[in-house]
């Protein structure tokens, strides 16, 4: 089966949901744990033991969401930066064969017709990039067709006249 490159973005980015998203509750389990133990060793004296049920819950409470909003807002700057970085590193790996493409666009460009991109993939961009050789090649082969007629031009018109 051939991957097309929206297939493969596809892919990619549920990977990188997978993982962030995967990471993210790890770390958020973690830091509950901690933030738990923490909470024992600070928050629970006499106040608190001698405090209703409710109360102690809302005392938990309280003491959970003061600490995990600073948590959250500085592991979503992270996971959000992580995933811009990833995202930067895949789109350019998915876009090395249109580089190299590019770059041979701009050879011919030039007059440069000897230009050949190797094919690495079966999908657009290697469709593409087969076009783009096939098309080299017609413009070759027009070339030499033209220099070919050119000299034959020139050497029936040269014949008559070396003969005046």
């Amino acid at each position: 089966m051939t991957l097309t490159v929206r297939k493969k973005i596809f892919i990619s980015m549920g990977l990188l949901v997978l993982i962030i998203g995967g990471a993210h509750a790890v770390t958020k389990q973690a830091y509950m744990d901690s933030l738990f133990d923490q909470f024992r060793k600070e928050e629970i004296d006499a106040s608190y033991l001698n405090a209703l049920p409710r109360e102690q819950i809302e005392i938990l409470k309280t003491y959970v969401s003061s600490k995990m909003k600073n948590f959250l807002l500085g592991n979503w700057v992270f996971f959000i930066a992580t995933g811009l970085l990833f995202s930067l590193w895949i789109s350019g790996l998915l876009t090395i064969p249109l580089r190299k493409l590019v770059t041979a666009i701009e050879r011919v460009a030039q007059g440069d017709l000897e230009v050949n991109v190797p094919v690495q993939s079966k999908d657009e961009y290697g469709k593409v990039i087969q076009t783009f050789n096939d098309m080299t090649l017609r413009l070759r082969e027009a070339e030499e067709a033209r220099r070919r007629l050119v000299a034959d031009v020139a050497h029936e018109l040269r014949t008559p006249l070396s003969i005046m």
